[in-house]
């Protein structure tokens, strides 16, 4: 099989509801927002919805400056144990970015996901127990060398504030 390089984003728990303002799809597309994070719905678009999501969840999971870089190495250890190439890592307050290389297919990308949501939050546990993960979460192919350069770049430069970054080429860890 080719080794193909994947745009990976996981969200933390509550963070990405149901009728968001930044627009949504829910599992298999069955209601989605007319727009997106990108090109925003209209305002107040599903807001009925959004209203009834956060009342039966609980405030997002917020992931603190200190925990992130303790999930970045979780992640990080995980993907050099496999031997999966792993070019940059974002972690920031509610997301993660992963820019990688791998012969997995798209289904085993999606459990190889799992698995690094699991070993991160396990990583750390004792300083934020239960739910840290949302389910799901984006895997983009990466089409061209143009794409792929466009992508580390975003996620190694374009995060916000307090973002912990690892870059493989530079071989270092920095808080954006």
């Amino acid at each position: 099989m080719l080794m193909q390089a994947w745009h990976i984003i996981w969200s933390t728990y509550g963070s990405w509801l149901p009728g968001d303002p930044r627009g949504f799809r829910n599992r298999d597309h069955r209601i989605h927002s007319s727009g997106d994070y990108k090109v925003p719905p209209p305002p107040g678009e599903h807001a009925g919805l959004h209203r009834h999501a956060r009342e039966i969840s609980p405030d997002a999971v917020i992931v603190s400056e200190l925990l992130r870089p303790k999930i970045s190495e979780s992640i990080r250890e995980a993907l050099h144990r496999r031997e999966t190439d792993h070019f940059a890592i974002s972690v920031s307050d509610k997301h993660v970015h992963l820019l990688m290389q791998t012969e997995l297919g798209y289904e085993e990308l999606k459990l190889l996901a799992g698995k690094l949501k699991t070993i991160s939050s396990l990583s750390i546990r004792s300083e934020l127990p239960g739910n840290v993960w949302a389910r799901g979460g984006y895997f983009g192919r990466i089409e061209s060398e143009n794409h792929f350069n466009a992508t580390r770049h975003y996620i190694t430069r374009k995060q916000e504030p307090g973002a912990f970054v690892w870059d493989f080429e530079l071989g270092s860890w920095w808080m954006t």
